[in-house]
C-alpha cells in the first residue's frame, strides 16, 4: 500500500515537472512579452505602465480615437480601443492587421495608411495590430479585454522594435 502511494506521488511529481518545464520553455523561446495595458497608459520599450501622457506610448479608451463611431462597435459599450494619437500629432497611428495568433507573420510596418475613424476596430480577442510608439513600433495580439474593469484593462502579447522591422 505504501509502495503504491509512493509510485503515485513520484508519477505526479514527474508529470508536474514535465508540464511546467514545457510551458516555461515556450514562453522563453517565443520572444514575446505579455502585458496588461489600461487607461493609465503604457511604455512598451520599458515594458511598464506609464501614467504620464508625456512618456507613454498610448492608452486604452472606451471610444474610438478621433471621436468617430464605428457602425458595428459602439463607443462606451463593451469595446476598448488603443489610442496613441498623442505621439503622432493628434493622428491615430495603429493598424489592424488581421485575426490570428501568430505574431511572427508580421515582419514590418509602414507609416502610411494608419487606421482612421470611423472604421478603427476596437481591441478584439485574437486580433493582430501594429502601432507606433514614441521610440519605435510594436506588434501585438489581444488576449483578452475587460471593458468593465476600473481602468479598462486589456491583456496583450507584444513585441517591441526600435525600427519598422520585426526580427521575431
Amino acid at each position: 500500500m505504501k509502495q503504491n502511494k509512493l509510485i503515485i506521488l513520484l508519477f505526479s511529481a514527474f508529470f508536474i515537472y514535465i508540464s511546467c518545464s514545457n510551458n516555461n520553455e515556450d514562453v522563453e523561446t517565443s520572444g514575446y512579452k505579455r502585458a496588461t495595458i489600461s487607461h493609465n497608459g503604457f511604455d512598451f520599450s520599458e515594458a511598464k505602465e506609464e501614467t504620464s501622457p508625456q512618456l507613454w506610448d498610448g492608452s486604452i479608451t472606451k471610444w474610438q480615437p478621433g471621436n468617430g463611431e464605428h457602425s458595428t462597435y459602439k463607443n462606451n459599450d463593451v469595446y476598448l480601443w488603443w489610442t496613441n494619437s498623442g505621439i503622432n500629432n493628434g493622428v491615430n497611428a495603429t493598424k489592424y492587421i488581421g485575426a490570428g495568433n501568430d505574431l511572427s507573420t508580421i515582419t514590418s510596418v509602414t507609416d502610411e495608411n494608419w487606421d482612421s475613424n470611423p472604421t478603427i476596430l476596437p481591441l478584439l480577442k485574437d486580433n493582430l495590430y501594429v502601432a507606433k510608439c514614441r521610440d519605435g513600433y510594436i506588434k501585438f495580439r489581444v488576449i483578452s479585454t475587460s471593458p468593465n474593469s476600473t481602468n479598462w484593462d486589456a491583456e496583450i502579447e507584444y513585441y517591441f522594435s526600435k525600427t519598422k522591422n520585426f526580427d521575431k
